[in-house]
């Protein structure tokens, strides 16, 4: 089975993520923890059809938590986002005025010495707001050749432009502000982003493997995910090195996926290289259902 995207034997790699954990992923710290998690009678358990795919599964949650944590995607200037927001807000304005002189033009043109005769007819429909556009752009020098009815389908094509365009604008707007206030939230209440992603993919391997979401405790010998993450800090940083808080971290990613199904593996997890696995997925999809899948660690 493919354990990662590297060649590493290619000695120009300097990647992030340490030689063993792609040759050996078996002799980490995370592989022993969940391991010795199979059909464990207290706490979440991992069940023994998951055995064959540990190793798979421990390799690419390392490689990916790790890549994740070294270049977290979250952008270090959010000034650009700004920008976005308040270039779309003008430029929706700036349509929405073009739209309300076409009208003021459309009420002008009611009048008899402003109407050609090809189009007095107008006069007695409810709505002509497609007309200055048929005026401006297909009349007249520009287009000679342009009869009425295909110049007033392209003017009410257009005017359904113009409106989609200010919609558009708006959204993008909204949605830049949103996004540029949601990582300035994530910045202030989860502290370091690289801690972020490094535990959000742990996260949801654990929610796979057991079934079950970070718990709720600050303590890693209450808490068993917190002691994964501690396993997967030391399978990065080496056996020596001081593990720091995850628990902020835990808590968003326990909220992130409190509706994700536990029976489906994680989208980095290239279940194609799982040979056997869809039956396993139905067996999972079938007890998983009957225990709730957004149950919290114990």
């Amino acid at each position: 089975m493919k354990t990662h995207h590297y060649d590493l034997h290619d000695k120009k790699y300097k990647g992030p993520v340490p030689e063993h954990v792609f040759k050996a992923p078996e002799k980490t710290l995370t592989y022993d923890f969940l391991f010795e998690r199979i059909e464990k009678k207290r706490g979440p358990a991992v069940p023994q059809d998951l055995k064959p795919y540990i190793k798979h599964l421990v390799g690419r949650c390392l490689e990916i938590a790790i890549l994740r944590a070294a270049s977290p995607d979250v952008p270090a200037d959010l000034t650009p986002l700004q920008t976005v927001s308040e270039r779309a807000q003008k430029a929706r304005k700036a349509i929405d005025q073009v739209v309300k002189a076409l009208e003021a033009m459309a009420q002008a043109a009611k009048a008899p010495e402003a109407i050609d005769r090809d189009v007095k007819a107008l006069e007695a429909m409810d709505s002509v707001k497609w007309f200055p556009l048929l005026w401006t752009r297909y009349g007249g020098k520009r287009d000679p050749s342009t009869d009425f009815l295909k110049g007033q389908a392209d003017a009410e094509a257009d005017l359904v432009i113009l409106d989609r365009a200010s919609s558009l604008l708006k959204d993008l707007a909204s949605d830049a502000k949103r996004r540029r206030d949601e990582w300035s939230r994530q910045r202030q209440n989860t502290g370091d982003l690289s801690r972020q992603a490094f535990v959000m993919i742990l996260a949801e391997a654990w929610l796979f493997a057991t079934g079950r979401l970070p718990g709720g405790s600050n303590d890693p010998d209450k808490n068993p995910f917190l002691a994964l993450v501690g396993a997967a800090w030391k399978d990065w940083h080496g056996a020596g090195a001081d593990v720091p808080s995850f628990f902020s971290q835990a808590k968003t990613a326990a909220v992130a996926l409190q509706n994700a199904p536990s029976w489906m593996p994680p989208r980095w997890a290239d279940i194609n290289d799982w040979p056997g696995f869809e039956m396993i997925r139905a067996r999972l999809m079938s007890s998983r259902s009957v225990l709730g899948t957004t149950t919290p660690t114990k």
